[in-house]
């Protein structure tokens, strides 16, 4: 199940750059593009998980202080272990070569739309 309603969070964007694909219900994630190949944790928090998508992908989970949890694709290199905690702002992890950072915010759970509770990244 997907929420539409907007968060009661604020996160960090996890990297400077334009969003390519929206949020929406069927895909509930956003990708980011972006000439910057550094990935920073969108809050203080905790690493989860780190898992292998397809081919060298690695898929980072991060629960945060209040809670809610945030996931990173589409990475290269991980710079934390599970256990690991993070600051917000903390570049934990690369982007694998010309691909964008896919990016997904769950509250309670469920995955929400980020986009009108992210505050943006210094360049």
């Amino acid at each position: 199940a997907v929420w539409l309603q907007q968060p009661a969070v604020t996160v960090m964007a996890p990297i400077w750059g334009d969003i390519l694909h929206a949020w929406s219900e069927a895909e509930p994630y956003v990708t980011f593009s972006s000439a910057v190949t550094d990935v920073r944790a969108a809050a203080d928090g905790e690493v989860m998980s780190i898992a292998h998508g397809l081919g060298e992908e690695r898929i980072i989970r991060l629960r945060h202080t209040d809670g809610h949890e945030t996931l990173y694709g589409n990475l290269a290199e991980c710079f934390v272990d599970v256990g690991d905690a993070v600051e917000a702002g903390e570049i934990i992890a690369t982007l694998i070569h010309q691909q964008p950072l896919a990016f997904e915010l769950r509250v309670d759970g469920r995955s929400v739309d980020p986009s009108g509770c992210m505050e943006p990244v210094a360049e």
